[in-house]
């Protein structure tokens, strides 16, 4: 078994391909990864080699560790910044594009961010992403959702536990600040991923703020069972708080007993 580290802006299998090419020993052997990340997650990836994948079940529901950055202010189809920003964030009082800035964002107080972040620890249900690899009626829901054939109520959920959820920090980021960082993070991803389209959602969204406008980022930590989504967290989070919510960034810092200091680059 090798535990790998997958970088900003790779699939899992872009991650495998990589490994073949820097080590050819791997280059005709089966592998296969257990627990996927999205492109905009990075961080410790198991991977399976040869007859391992046999054993790969025993892989596959171990606990993991996360620390996230959620956005407040700005949400996507994806609950995270590889997604199409929502068209309501656009609006302006004429109803037109972009023509009048929203209001400020405002920044929750430490003690509401930590006390809606509790509620979260225990098991709960948790509704898939809408993009997710999760199938239904034959179809991942990722496809339905690009096709417009996905309705909210019909997206299935499953129970998740989390063991614990803790505020790291609270900062504010100017816009500008963080448009490069979002369009610098998207460029990074290879595949049919709607970049274009994208990344000129983000362009639009971020000219009909003030660049010097500051956005609120609290950086999170989450340990929980396996098949928790934690820009699902994130996207929940913002709705406990009255406003859109995205993961910023995910950083996966143990999987099992396997940590990011172990993960080979």
């Amino acid at each position: 078994m090798l535990c790998l580290y997958k970088k900003l802006g790779e699939t899992p299998l872009q991650c495998l391909d990589a490994l073949r090419k820097t080590k050819p020993e791997y280059k005709d052997v089966v592998l296969s990864y257990a627990g996927r990340l999205d492109p905009m997650a990075e961080g410790v990836m198991l991977v399976m080699v040869g007859e391992e994948n046999k054993e790969r079940k025993k892989y596959l529901g171990l606990d993991k560790e996360y620390e996230c950055e959620v956005l407040l202010g700005v949400g996507t189809d994806t609950y995270d910044v590889l997604g199409m920003v929502s068209p309501e964030l656009f609006k302006s009082e004429e109803g037109g594009i972009g023509q009048v800035a929203p209001a400020p964002v405002s920044t929750p107080a430490r003690a509401l961010l930590e006390s809606h972040l509790a509620t979260f620890v225990g098991t709960y249900t948790q509704k898939y992403p809408p993009f997710s690899s999760k199938t239904l009626n034959g179809k991942q829901l990722f496809q339905l959702a690009k096709d417009g054939e996905l309705r909210d109520e019909d997206i299935p959920s499953r129970e998740v536990k989390v063991y614990s959820a803790e505020v790291v920090s609270v900062e504010n980021f100017l816009a500008e600040t963080l448009k490069s960082r979002i369009l610098i993070n998207i460029s990074l991803v290879q595949g049919d991923f709607r970049q274009e389209n994208i990344i000129a959602e983000w362009k639009k969204f971020f000219a009909s703020r003030r660049a010097d406008e500051k956005f609120p980022v609290v950086k999170i930590k989450i340990a929980c069972g396996s098949g928790t989504y934690i820009r699902s967290i994130a996207h929940e989070l913002g709705k406990k708080l009255g406003q859109p919510a995205l993961a910023l960034s995910i950083l996966r810092t143990k999987v099992g007993k396997y940590d990011t200091s172990e993960a080979m680059k």
